[in-house]
């Protein structure tokens, strides 16, 4: 597992830098909700960022992991990875900018612009769920050498079909 995680921080360095980020951002959102006594919602300010950097931490390493099963690289692949980290990296500048300001970030109408941020981040998840299906699709397509990566990477992405299962045996 380590082995093949190093093989993705250099293999795509801009998913990595993102999961560091984000790691870093949990730390610094831990610090928040221990020093900030604002609460919005009925919650600690910066907790939101703080759920939102450890899932992108855990959702950021799963695609690296799913990176590293291709037996070769793929620029359709890496593209829409890239996508996915450019938008994550919006979604987040949202979350953190709206903590700062004191603001909700979701379903927040209250203004124009929080209206607009809003609607930013429900295009931007919509561009990141497309960019991975795009990601699933290609690994699901490639001939995976190891049944049992290829078998969790379908049933992952909801790939149960006749073919897919035939195709593992």
């Amino acid at each position: 597992m380590t082995v093949n995680l190093r093989r993705a921080a250099h293999w795509h360095r801009p998913l990595m830098v993102f999961v560091s980020a984000m790691a870093l951002l949990a730390v610094v959102s831990t610090v928040g909700v221990l020093a900030d006594s604002r609460v919005l919602v009925g919650a600690p300010i910066w907790l939101k960022p703080f759920k939102f950097a450890v899932s992108f931490v855990l959702y950021g390493g799963t695609l690296a992991w799913m990176l590293t099963v291709l037996p070769r690289r793929s620029r359709v692949a890496e593209r829409a990875v890239t996508v996915i980290v450019a938008v994550a990296v919006i979604e987040m500048v949202v979350i953190v900018g709206q903590v700062v300001r004191g603001q909700a970030s979701h379903f927040n109408d209250s203004t124009p612009l929080n209206t607009a941020l809003f609607a930013v981040m429900g295009a931007a998840i919509m561009v990141l769920f497309f960019a991975h299906l795009v990601l699933g699709i290609v690994v699901l397509i490639r001939r995976i050498p190891d049944r049992v990566a290829h078998r969790a990477v379908g049933w992952g992405s909801g790939c149960r079909c006749w073919a897919c299962w035939r195709r593992c045996r």
